[in-house]
């Protein structure tokens, strides 16, 4: 039994005795690559800026904010610019029609005769609409 533990215990010395080497010349290797990282610039190309407007950095900080808060504006104004009641549903494997209350109805319309639409709906039942009353029908099918 005391043979089994210390063969136990050189075979794990053995992994640690190669690895943390490996592991100390690893991370020598990764920090002389960051080093060689650098970029050498001649100064004659660099191209100088001068602030000309007098105002303090704070000033400079605030107006940038202001311009800042402008734009984010404009930009949320032209997203909303679609309103809610000009979108319109998709007529998949369903009929859509809306009234001129603005309301849309899902369902299948089952005829069409003197100036009446008749339609069926899950939520309303069979119901006939008038033409006066309907502002857009959209169909998933057309059947002839």
């Amino acid at each position: 039994m005391r043979l089994i533990f210390t063969i136990k215990c050189t075979e794990s010395f053995s992994l640690y005795r190669y690895f943390l080497p490996f592991l100390f010349f690893a991370t020598l290797l990764a920090a002389e690559q960051q080093d060689n990282n650098t970029t050498v610039v001649d100064e004659e190309q660099l191209i100088k800026v001068e602030d000309t407007s007098g105002l303090t950095e704070d000033e400079v900080r605030q107006v940038a904010k202001k311009i800042d808060t402008k734009q984010q504006k404009e930009l949320k104004n032209k997203k909303q610019k679609v309103r809610w009641e000009d979108l319109s549903p998709t007529p998949i494997q369903k009929d859509w029609v809306q009234t001129k209350s603005g309301e849309w109805f899902r369902g299948k319309i089952k005829g069409l005769y003197n100036d009446k639409l008749e339609f069926e709906s899950d939520e309303i039942g069979l119901y006939v609409f008038d033409f006066d009353d309907i502002k857009t029908i959209k169909s998933y099918l057309l059947s002839v």
